[in-house]
Order: structure tokens, then C-alpha cells, then sequence
């Protein structure tokens, strides 16, 4: 199975899982881990813990992040080459509801690589500008 980790500058990530779930219901594979006011090296520490703990619960992840070169995307990218993870886990960045919606009801049918190439294409197509 697939583990997905969302992660995110203040509560963004726990807001679009708590929409996800109102919308999709809860998922079961789907884990947290913000990045709050309590500082950088506190959330180091718990996505490290995270990351350590879904590796050896799924066999891939898939890691959602909210910025790309913020700290939760950075430190994610860190941990990935760090413990030579790139085959088992993929990041992607510019999280928004419709990507995490599509992609955690995906989650079942992809592996981690098409995942995160589906979860890019879920993301743009639905970033539109509605032009009278």
C-alpha cells in the first residue's frame, strides 16, 4: 500500500485534509506534519520521525507539500536523498485541494511515480481563470 504525507507552512496541510475528508471521507493512509510556530528544528525532527515510520509501514509515499523551496519541501527533498528513498518516495509541490482530492483516491491503483505525475496534471488542470 501508499502511504501520502501532507505537509505545509502553518495549518494549510491539516485544512485540506480536514476538506478532503468532509468531501471524500478519511483515508486511511493519509498522514500530516506542519510546519508551526514551534520552529524549524521541531519540525525537522517529527517529519524525520514520520517519514521513517510510513517507510516501514508502505512500500512508496508520496509527499504533498504546499511550497516548493519553503522548509517542509526542502527538508522533504533532504530526507528523500539522504536515506537514498527517490525509488520509494516522490515530492510534489503546489499542493491545492483538487490535487490532494484526486490523488488520495488514487492512491489504490498507481504506483508512487505515476501517482506524482498524475498529482502534478489533477493540480494544474484545475487552476483556471473564469473570463467573462
Amino acid at each position: 500500500m501508499l502511504g501520502i504525507l501532507v505537509t505545509s507552512h502553518g495549518k494549510f496541510a491539516e485544512g485540506i485534509i480536514d476538506s478532503g475528508t468532509m468531501i471524500a471521507g478519511a483515508q486511511s493512509n493519509v498522514e500530516v506534519v506542519s510546519l508551526t510556530a514551534s520552529g524549524i528544528e521541531e519540525f525537522v525532527v517529527q517529519l524525520n520521525d514520520k517519514l521513517q515510520q510510513m517507510s516501514e509501514q508502505y512500500s512508496e509515499v508520496l509527499i504533498l507539500c504546499d511550497l516548493k523551496g519553503g522548509t517542509p519541501y526542502n527538508e522533504s527533498f533532504r530526507y528523500i536523498l539522504t536515506h537514498e528513498a527517490a525509488e520509494q518516495m516522490k515530492l510534489v509541490a503546489g499542493l491545492n485541494l483538487p490535487m490532494y482530492l484526486e490523488t488520495v483516491l488514487a492512491s489504490g491503483s498507481m504506483a508512487v511515480a505515476e501517482l506524482a505525475k498524475f498529482a502534478v496534471e489533477c493540480g494544474q488542470a484545475n487552476i483556471e481563470v473564469l473570463d467573462f
